[in-house]
Parts: C-alpha cells; sequence; structure tokens
C-alpha cells in the first residue's frame, strides 16, 4: 500500500494560525497521513541541539502512530569560499546528530539550495537557467564536481553515525547527475530522492528517470503545476503555477505511480505544498492530494 507524507514546515509556520510542531504531527495523523518530513535547522524548526526538544517531538509522532519519515535540513555547497563549505557540512552533522537521537532514518541533503527568484525569475521555468547565491559562477560541470567532493565528504559523517543521506534534485543537476553522484561515492548510507515537479521542470522524462533510479531511489516529494498560457502548453515566457495535486498539467500520476511500482518503491511520497501556498489551504492541498495518490495507486496495485 502506497505511503502518504507531509512536510512540517508547509503548516503552521508560514502564516496564522501558527501551530507548534506537535500539533501539526498530530493534526496530520488525524487526516489519515502516514509520514511527516520535518524541516530543521532553520528558523522553522531548529532543535538541533535541543534534546528535550527533539525527545517532545518524537514521542509525539509515536503517540499519533505518524513515522518520521526524514529530516530536511538546507546546506549550499556552491560556494567560493571552502570556509563556507565547512560551515555548511558542520550544520548538516548537526542534522545528522538529531536523527541518531530521534531514531530517523533517513536525512535529506541538496547541492544547491538557495534559488533568488527574483533576480533569476526564469527558474520558475526553466530549471537549470537561474542561479543561487553564487551559480553564476559555476557551469553545470564544475557543480557537478563540487556536489561530488562535498557529498562524499557528508557521506563519511553519515557512515560513522549510521545515518543514511538521500540526495534531492534541487536545482540545477537533473536527477540523473544525482544518480551519477552517489553510484560514483558508492555507499550504502547514500541513497535517492526525487522532486517529481523539478524534475519535469528541468526537461526530464520522469518515468524514465525514476526507472534509471531503480532501487536507489528511497523517498520522493510529489507537487503538481499547470503551465499557464496558450492551451496549456509550454512555451518561452511561460509560468508553472502551483496547484493541488491531480489539477496540474504537467504530470501524468498514473504513469508515474507505475514507474514508482516497476521499481519496487516502498518509500514515503511526500507533498510538497510549499509551490501552492498561500494560493490554497494547505490542509486541503494535502488531503486532496493525499485521496488522489491512494485512489490511483489501489487502481494499479502500488
Amino acid at each position: 500500500m502506497v505511503k502518504i507524507g507531509a512536510m512540517s514546515q508547509e503548516f503552521g509556520q508560514r502564516r496564522p494560525p501558527y501551530m507548534s510542531v506537535e500539533e501539526v504531527i498530530t493534526k496530520l495523523a488525524k487526516i489519515g497521513i502516514d509520514g511527516v518530513e520535518l524541516e530543521c535547522g532553520t528558523t522553522r524548526l531548529s532543535p538541533l541541539t535541543d534534546k528535550a526538544a527533539q525527545k517532545k517531538i518524537k514521542e509525539t509522532a509515536d503517540s499519533a502512530g505518524i513515522k518520521i519519515t526524514n529530516l530536511a535540513p538546507h546546506q549550499d555547497f556552491l560556494y567560493p569560499s571552502p570556509w563556507a563549505v565547512r560551515r555548511e557540512l558542520y550544520a548538516l552533522k548537526g542534522a545528522m546528530d538529531m536523527a541518531v537521537n530521534m531514531k530517523v532514518d533517513l536525512v535529506r541533503i541538496h547541492i544547491c539550495s538557495n534559488i533568488n527568484y527574483g533576480e533569476f525569475p526564469q527558474m520558475l521555468q526553466w530549471g537549470r537557467s537561474g542561479g543561487p547565491r553564487y551559480a553564476r559562477f559555476w557551469s553545470l560541470a564544475d557543480q557537478y564536481d563540487q556536489g561530488v567532493v562535498c557529498v562524499k565528504e557528508a557521506t563519511k559523517i553519515a557512515e560513522d553515525l549510521g545515518v543514511t543521506l538521500i540526495l534531492d534534485n534541487h536545482f540545477f543537476l537533473t536527477v540523473l547527475d544525482h544518480l551519477k553522484i552517489v553510484q560514483e561515492i558508492g555507499s550504502p548510507r547514500l541513497k535517492l530522492t526525487i522532486d517529481t515537479r523539478n524534475a519535469v521542470e528541468n526537461g526530464e522524462d520522469l518515468c524514465a528517470t525514476i526507472r534509471a533510479c531503480g532501487k536507489l531511489l528511497v523517498h520522493s516529494h510529489v507537487k503538481d503545476g499547470r503551465y499557464v498560457g496558450a492551451d496549456g502548453v509550454r512555451a518561452s515566457g511561460q509560468v508553472m503555477a502551483g496547484v493541488p495535486i491531480g489539477d496540474g498539467n504537467c504530470t501524468d500520476w498514473e504513469a508515474t505511480l507505475k514507474a514508482f511500482k516497476d521499481i519496487g518503491f516502498k518509500g514515503f511520497l511526500s507533498i510538497e505544498g510549499a509551490h501552492v501556498i498561500p494560493m490554497y489551504d494547505p490542509w486541503d492541498v494535502v488531503q486532496k492530494g493525499a485521496k488522489y495518490l491512494r485512489d490511483l495507486a489501489a487502481k494499479i496495485g502500488l
């Protein structure tokens, strides 16, 4: 049976009514969500060193019968300064320590985190065109090389702690680029997560990409979008508006779930509403998306 997750930062931490993480977890469980991804190391959730806070969150999840699927820190390895990279690795280790304390198996990482949509509005439509703070100085080849160096070092920390990292396709490299990095490093403590819409916006064949990742793919972010413009056909100058899963025109969800089934996927499909909020209520988004995905999954036997 398909497992549906949600992301803690979507609820109560972006806009009123503000809710604690424990309140969010309890409500997600009540509406039938199976798991929750906890953003950490940011102003939205920062108990990296507060073990009492970590314990309270974990006890709440266990009591509600909801699994903490993974921790989701934010780091950006595309810095020209080696000292800045050391800072990112140090913060990432804090998230891994938190995972150990909370008995959470997976920690999401990405090579590039901070996208400046104001400076690079084309990022809303062309995944590889814009840049984070320093990406204008980095070719895709250089981003790949920097990613290998930094992810390899992060993986060594994960191996020491017994934590598994999941590498996210948070622009600008493709999922297949990330797959090559995971294969090149070759550690059992380094796997893949995929963001379905990021892959689509990056021009990738989503179903073929999922199949190429195979058993290395252990988690997924799922979100939908609708191209705005003539007949909904992607063209230069168009943007993709975030909509609830099932209301978009960028992803064939039945084909996508079949691709997940083909690889024997057992992980969580974590509904991401960050690109939908505040256009829709986040609770409506996750409930609508969960029903849509579960109905399709039942149809195809996932």
